[in-house]
């Protein structure tokens, strides 16, 4: 009878490891993704924008640093669909200067960058491991307004990437973010000395960030995420941008 006892034990034991869900702690991430899949998140992000582009026979250049606020919201739940979305309004206290074989203008006036995403994906899932990968679509914008000339740089474009986050304890997460996107007929328009000009390119871009992600309070739904991260808005020129983006967020 005894022995009969402990074979049953362990054969309810065998049982539960085999069919048991992956939600083995109710502080996991899995567990928390699993019963709070809705994330609204609102935040500061600082970024470095380094650009070289030429507008026939005009060229746009110089190093300028922006501040703006993103907000954002994904429903992210284990083993299921996946959908997020994202918006950027940033600006700067310096445009970006122009050049050509008549003039040469140091702008001092305002600049401004805005992107807009929508993803649509899958959350492929494991006890302490989430990937996502995801299309999208979306779009970028940046520009100025001086007392020598007007630039504007708009494009939309298509993405696929990953979105991935792995539990190290229940208070902290380490991701890994990287897009790959196409551009086609991106609209760059200059004007200067009543004269427009304006030409449109297709090429492509890629954006990769590592999000820090802390868990807070007792039931972990409340998150700081800090994500350093890498963008650039097209392989053919020189359109570099160097950020970081440090959102709140809520579970629901």
């Amino acid at each position: 009878m005894k022995n009969l006892f402990y074979k049953t034990i362990c054969i309810c034991i065998s049982f539960s490891f085999v069919y048991a869900d992956d939600c083995l702690s109710e502080k996991s991430t899995y567990c928390l993704l699993k019963n709070h899949p809705h994330h609204i998140y609102l935040g500061p992000e600082a970024f470095w924008c380094d650009l070289s582009i030429h507008i026939k026979n005009c060229k746009i250049n110089g190093k300028k640093g922006f501040l703006g606020i993103r907000a954002g919201y994904e429903y992210l739940k284990p083993k299921a669909f996946y959908v997020g979305v994202d918006l950027l309004s940033a600006g700067s206290n310096k445009g970006f200067d122009g050049e050509s074989a008549e003039y040469y203008c140091q702008n001092s006036s305002n600049a401004g960058f805005g992107n807009f995403e929508i993803r649509l994906g899958y959350a492929f899932a494991r006890e302490n491991l989430i990937l996502t990968p995801f299309l999208g679509v979306g779009g970028y914008a940046l520009g100025n307004n001086g007392p020598c000339f007007h630039f504007h740089e708009s494009m939309v474009y298509y993405a696929a990437g990953m979105r991935s986050v792995v539990e190290l304890n229940h208070f902290f997460n380490l991701g890994l973010n990287w897009k790959i996107f196409r551009i086609d007929d991106a609209e760059r328009k200059i004007e200067y000395l009543l004269r427009e000009y304006a030409e449109f390119d297709n090429t492509w871009g890629c954006e990769i960030g590592v999000p820090f992600i802390w868990r807070l309070g007792s039931s972990k739904r409340w998150d700081i995420q800090l994500e350093p991260y890498f963008l650039k808005l097209a392989f053919s020129e020189l359109q570099n941008i160097y950020g970081t983006r440090l959102l709140f967020g809520y579970r629901i």
